[in-house]
């Protein structure tokens, strides 16, 4: 069985064919750490009363190994 290669674009590819409201980015200095992007409800103690966009931190390395635990 041919392993399909896992990509940020092949993982967000299969969030937005799930209708699934979630991105997958590298962020950092030299793109090194994954993050996911949403819509979410406001911080605790923010001024926001309605939901935004925000970056959640996965404190994971974008590599293969990194991209085993987003996988979808």
């Amino acid at each position: 069985m041919l392993q399909k290669s896992l990509t940020i674009e092949a993982i967000s590819e299969r969030l937005k064919a799930g209708r699934i409201g979630v991105r997958v980015y590298a962020r950092g200095a030299r793109q090194e750490k994954l993050s996911l992007r949403a819509v979410l409800p406001p911080k605790p103690g923010s001024k926001r009363q309605k939901p935004y966009q925000q970056y959640l931190s996965l404190d994971v390395y974008a590599n293969p190994t990194g991209l085993e635990v987003c996988r979808v």
